[in-house]
């Protein structure tokens, strides 16, 4: 199947940045109460592993076609949104009083389809590396990642895990707050990540 020789085709050190920026994605959300300053911190290179997957080559050494950058996104999207929305399992298992397998199939299909986004966010940038620069690329992925998230919060109509959220507590970033919301502050955000 050309799908399978695709996914043979993308190295597994890709396949580990990926889950790599998942699970730094996940470290400066909350999960209980306030987030500790040293947790928010990783919001500020969490991405950067799945740039550096996105802007790789494959095992030929060719750039990554859209295709494998989707895949390379949306293992990163699935997993970040299964470890940061795990609430879903428990709000759907008490309140819903649904079976706690059920339950935990509804979370895996709530990050399946949610990690569709950053399989967006993969093949925008990938299609982008064919055209442009990989300077040019970086300058664009500020830009993509909010479109991404707008595109996110107004389709699924859910706006939670904006990458800007991470810095609430953060007085000289949420300054820009009242101007740009919270778009404003994951475009600062994704620029600093695509800086690193």
């Amino acid at each position: 199947d050309a799908r399978l020789v695709t996914m043979r085709s993308i190295p597994l050190r890709l396949w580990a940045l990926a889950f790599l920026s998942a699970i730094l994605q996940i470290l400066p959300f909350p999960i209980a109460g306030p987030v500790p300053l040293w947790r928010r911190v990783f919001c500020w290179f969490c991405l950067v592993p799945l740039l550096y997957a996105l802007m790789g080559v494959d095992r030929a050494g060719k750039p990554l076609r859209l295709y494998p950058a989707a895949l390379l996104g949306y293992l990163c999207g699935v997993l970040w949104y299964a470890g940061n929305c795990y609430w879903i399992y428990r709000t759907m298992h008490i309140y819903g009083n649904i079976p706690s397998l059920a339950s935990f199939g509804i979370l895996i299909l709530f990050s399946l389809y949610l990690g569709l986004y950053l399989a967006l966010f993969g093949a925008i940038v990938a299609a982008l590396r064919t055209k442009y620069s990989r300077t040019l690329v970086l300058l664009a992925v500020p830009f993509v990642w909010v479109a991404v998230e707008l595109a996110r919060a107004r389709i699924t109509g859910f706006p939670w895990d904006l990458l800007g959220y991470t810095q609430v507590d953060n007085l000289a970033l949420t300054r820009l707050a009242p101007w740009t919301g919270v778009m404003g502050l994951s475009f600062v955000i994704a620029a600093v990540n695509a800086l690193w």
